[in-house]
């Protein structure tokens, strides 16, 4: 959170907010880019994964995050995948937030408290089912992904994009 806040500044148009150590389909992006929301935070559904921000929604908007379930209320609608577009006028809500209780402490993580801010204001989560992605902390994650992530995710890539040329060349008139 203290990254976005030190950009806060030079931040003046919406933008998306990408977690540097996670790996995902291009359709993560695509969902995003896609989106009419100004505000809204991609999840997955439930996955295999040591270290899962679960995330609690009500009506299709963020209600709260954290890595500790029990913290949650009942509708908790997937994962954080950690892929994210953020407007301007969030990130100004997020910032305020921060600054507002600096002085109480100095640890601060956008997804469980600068993402509070959607209790000021609205932020959309969408669920894409079956997404591969996957989170690399260490060494071992770089073998499990290598082994087990990757290579799907390169496929589905592959597969995604071939679709979508069928159906462009399917809308191309014929000569």
């Amino acid at each position: 959170m203290y990254s976005l806040w030190c950009a806060r500044e030079i931040l003046d148009d919406d933008f998306l907010l990408l977690e540097s150590d996670i790996i995902y389909e291009d359709r993560a992006l695509a969902a995003l880019l896609d989106s009419p929301e100004d505000s809204i935070v991609l999840l997955s559904d439930s996955t295999d994964s040591s270290d899962p921000v679960h995330v609690e929604t009500q009506a299709g908007l963020l209600v709260a995050m954290s890595k500790d379930r029990a913290k949650l209320g009942e509708e908790i609608a997937g994962e954080l995948v950690g892929v994210s577009k953020i407007s301007r006028d969030l990130l100004v809500t997020m910032t305020a937030i921060m600054e507002e209780s600096l002085l109480d402490r100095m640890t601060w993580h956008y997804e469980e408290d600068g993402l509070a801010a959607a209790r000021r204001m609205p932020v959309h989560c969408s669920v894409l089912a079956g997404l591969a992605f996957f989170e690399i902390d260490d060494e071992h994650d770089i073998a499990v992904a290598r082994s087990h992530v990757l290579g799907k995710i390169a496929e589905r890539d592959r597969d995604r994009r071939a679709a979508e040329r069928r159906v462009d060349a399917a809308d191309q008139p014929a000569t």
